[in-house]
């Protein structure tokens, strides 16, 4: 097969999913939860609110402090939203760029990291990519952190190990649950060495490195008195958030791609230092998906660590026969760009709707008023009082008043906004009788099973969905409806 023609088949798949990527940035709506949601976070923070303190969130706030001039730059402006999906894209393309030259310049050569990327693009499930989340930055720190890792290894410059290390810090700073890989990473390190593969003062002298910007932002944390909050908000609430969500049924069919392709990575690759450290952070990774990953994007990081086993896999069935693995590959690889393009086509109306909606919050009379957020959308609402969505449940989020726990009653009637805006997808506003059920039902509760209440009053839990009722008179005594889609209702209050 000519050179010529094998350049031009690989190439144009990348050239298809981009494609579609851009229109899908446009078009598709998606779970565009997650976008608002830090987009929001973002604002608040360049509007001087401080995390956790605040406001709720559950994620560890790298991004959002490296997006607060972005935000700032593009202020009131309803085009972040786009702005946001195109660094987001960007950023994933940098994650499999740099995953491109792991394999080929450490764990195989440049055939099996073409391989690998051919197959990685195969699966139906890059439409998430258009959604801004740390998980990216996250995936990006961990593919660095291991390519000076190997450099390490080849060539014992301490800086490289350095580099390492601080990076692995990084990916935790962009989301807590890379602390999994860097277990699983310092479980190389002491495996490598045990057999005299790396030098014990080299590795101690980098982690005091790794551990600098930690220490700092733990300072910082403790001064702003939000140290408690950070600990309790990003793994207490989080790890308790695991027992009210669960894998979807479907999910664990990508489990089992995962194990299936690491299986015959241990099982037929020549195992050597560099691949038997990827091996062991992707067993941790392939581990916790099981237990839990409710949904398809958790999967990604770990594909795109994993797809090194399948480039070997082509490689080793189709080294001689490269044809007839283009034959079989485009025909797959239509059928997927089939599938999330039809997605997009079901989505586009949704999506306008949702821009206009977000277009009239950030009027001039809206954005200079008090609104209260009580959905997804509101990117420049710098009231810390809004409600967080997700998972398929409804998160009560307050923290903004003497930690108390409140109902959107108890904030309306207090401050009296003078907008309010809630999804009509999402139940929002509760009746007085069936507020209190949930208090007495789960004040006692806490991550801790704490029997006193008063030492958790901060506790936030999840409520599942069966327990809310729409209930629009209350807003009608003392509000007008002014506008409503399928993205949402904004009412105002009455003269």
């Amino acid at each position: 097969m000519s050179i010529y023609i094998k350049k031009y088949f690989t190439f144009v798949p990348y050239v298809l999913l981009t494609l579609l990527l851009i229109r899908a940035c446009f078009f598709y709506i998606g779970p565009i939860i997650d976008t608002m949601e830090h987009l929001q976070v973002v604002w608040m923070i360049s509007d001087g609110k401080i995390p956790y303190l605040d406001f709720f969130d559950h994620h560890t706030p790298l991004l959002w402090y490296l997006l607060a001039p972005f935000t700032l730059l593009m202020e009131y402006n309803v085009y972040i939203i786009y702005a946001a999906r195109f660094i987001s894209l960007l950023s994933y393309f940098l994650c499999f760029l740099a995953m491109y030259f792991l394999i080929k310049n450490h764990l195989a050569n440049k055939k099996i990291a073409q391989y690998s990327l051919l197959g990685l693009i195969l699966l139906p499930i890059w439409l998430s990519l258009v959604d801004l989340r740390p998980d990216s930055f996250m995936l990006l720190c961990q593919i660095m952190s291991l390519y000076c890792f190997y450099n390490y290894l080849d060539n014992r410059n301490k800086k490289q190990l350095i580099f390492s290390y601080f990076l692995s810090t990084l990916s935790f700073l962009f989301l807590q649950k890379s602390l999994i890989f860097i277990l699983c990473f310092g479980l190389g390190n002491i495996y490598l060495l045990y057999h005299k593969k790396c030098k014990l003062t080299d590795c101690l002298i980098a982690s005091l490195y790794a551990v600098l910007p930690l220490f700092l932002y733990l300072i910082y944390l403790f001064y702003s008195n939000s140290l408690n909050n950070f600990f309790f908000y990003n793994f207490i609430f989080n790890i308790q958030l695991n027992e009210y969500l669960h894998n979807a049924s479907w999910c664990r069919y990508l489990f089992l791609y995962v194990l299936a392709l690491l299986i015959l990575y241990i099982k037929f690759c020549k195992t050597n230092d560099k691949q038997i450290v990827l091996t062991i952070i992707i067993i941790g990774q392939a581990f916790s998906l099981y237990k839990f990953a409710p949904y398809t994007h958790y999967y990604i990081p770990y594909f795109v660590l994993v797809s090194v086993a399948m480039g070997w896999f082509i490689d080793k069935i189709f080294s001689k026969h490269i044809f007839r693995f283009y034959c079989l590959y485009f025909p797959l690889f239509l059928i997927s760009l089939y599938v999330m393009n039809n997605r997009i086509n079901k989505d586009s109306y949704n999506l306008s709707e949702f821009i206009d909606m977000s277009n009239y919050l950030m009027s001039d009379d809206i954005k200079n008023s008090t609104v209260l957020n009580l959905a997804t959308g509101c990117v420049f609402c710098s009231q810390p009082d809004f409600y967080w969505f997700g998972f398929d449940s409804i998160l009560t989020m307050e923290y903004a008043y003497n930690a108390q726990r409140t109902n959107p009653l108890y904030l309306i009637n207090k401050h009296r906004y003078k907008y309010i805006y809630k999804n009509m997808s999402y139940p929002t506003i509760l009746k007085h009788s069936e507020w209190q059920a949930i208090m007495n039902r789960h004040l006692l509760q806490s991550a801790t099973k704490s029997d006193n209440p008063q030492d958790y009053i901060q506790y936030i839990e999840p409520i599942k969905t069966d327990f809310w009722k729409i209930d629009n008179s209350v807003l009608e005594k003392n509000y007008i409806k002014i506008k409503n889609n399928s993205a949402g209702e904004i009412w105002k209050l009455k003269e």
